[in-house]
């Protein structure tokens, strides 16, 4: 009776310590879910305003430099010859030789796998604050970013049928 008793209550507390170690397993699991989040969220933000802060006095591999500091390799080699080729018709489209945008919002809009890498579509909304001319102009960044050797990089921005795809969405969700 006395062996019966001592195995009944050995069963109780290993039921509660595996009960203890799940609990455990789940929170770290959901503090790397967390944090991988936050990460991809910042990442998106930060690829929106490394893309419209723009410094004229600088030279054109400045800026690419910024962007690619958070880019996947392909991303930047994509920048780097787009700026080189456009930098010129960039600076005539503002009105100073800065401009500067700041963070209004984000959205995820998706998450996915792409070429066997996690991929997460990302909406960000920034204030134009200096150098559009007269106000505070709305910029909105749709981007894919890409986590890659467990970090996430900007790895692109939307073409205009996956934004037209995502606007539709989100009109539909509006009523």
């Amino acid at each position: 009776m006395v062996k019966a008793l001592s195995l009944s209550l050995l069963a109780i507390i290993l039921v509660g310590c595996q009960t203890s170690v799940q609990t455990e397993r789940q929170a770290t699991a959901t503090a790397f879910v967390v944090e991988s989040m936050q990460e991809a969220m910042e990442v998106a933000e930060e690829s929106a305003l490394a893309i419209c802060n723009l410094d004229f006095d600088q030279s054109p591999e400045v800026y690419v430099n910024n962007i690619c500091s958070i880019s996947t390799d392909l991303s930047c080699a994509f920048v780097a010859e787009d700026v080189k080729e456009s930098w010129d018709e960039m600076q005539s489209q503002y009105d100073a030789s800065k401009v500067v945008c700041e963070k209004n919002s984000s959205r995820m809009l998706e998450t996915g796998e792409q070429y066997g890498k996690r991929v997460q579509y990302w909406r960000v909304n920034l204030a134009g604050v200096s150098g559009f001319g007269t106000g505070v102009y709305e910029q909105i960044y749709w981007l894919q970013i890409v986590e890659e050797n467990g970090h996430w990089k900007f790895n692109r921005s939307l073409n205009t049928n996956e934004i037209a795809m995502y606007f539709a969405i989100e009109q539909m969700e509006q009523g």
